[in-house]
C-alpha cells in the first residue's frame, strides 16, 4: 500500500472512531441524566450532567495543553548557513515535504476540493 492510501484509510477509521466515541459519550450522559433525575429532579439532573461535561472539557483541554507543550519543534536551520537564499528556501521546503508527505498531500487534496466547490458556486 502506498503512504497516501494508508493515510486516507487511517483517517477514515479515525473519523469513524471519533463518531462512535461521540455517540458513546452522549449515551453515557443520557444515562447519567436518567439515573440522577428521580432523586434530584430535572433541574438537579441537568446540573449534574453539565458538571460532568465541564469536567470532561477540562480533561480534554489539559490533554491538549500537555501535547502542545511537549511538541516543540526544533528551529529551522539558519539561512546564513547557505550561500544563496533560494537554496535555504529549497532545503526547508524539501525537508518539510519529506517529513510530512501524507499530511501535505491530504491538505492539498482538501484545498483542491474547497477551491472546486468555491468555483462552482460563482
Amino acid at each position: 500500500m502506498t503512504a497516501i492510501r494508508v493515510s486516507v484509510i487511517s483517517s477514515v477509521f479515525l473519523l469513524l472512531a471519533g463518531i462512535t466515541l461521540f455517540a458513546a459519550i452522549v449515551m453515557g450522559f443520557a444515562a447519567l441524566w436518567a439515573f440522577a433525575r428521580p432523586s434530584l429532579g430535572s433541574a438537579g439532573a441537568s446540573l449534574v450532567v453539565a458538571g460532568a461535561l465541564a469536567m470532561l472539557t477540562l480533561i480534554f483541554l489539559l490533554g491538549s495543553w500537555l501535547v502542545t507543550r511537549r511538541g516543540k519543534a526544533p528551529p529551522p536551520p539558519a539561512a546564513a548557513a547557505y550561500r544563496d537564499p533560494t537554496e535555504a528556501i529549497t532545503q526547508t521546503i524539501s525537508a518539510l515535504f519529506s517529513n510530512n508527505k501524507p499530511g501535505i498531500l491530504l491538505a492539498t487534496l482538501i484545498a483542491g476540493v474547497v477551491a472546486e466547490h468555491t468555483a462552482r458556486r460563482k
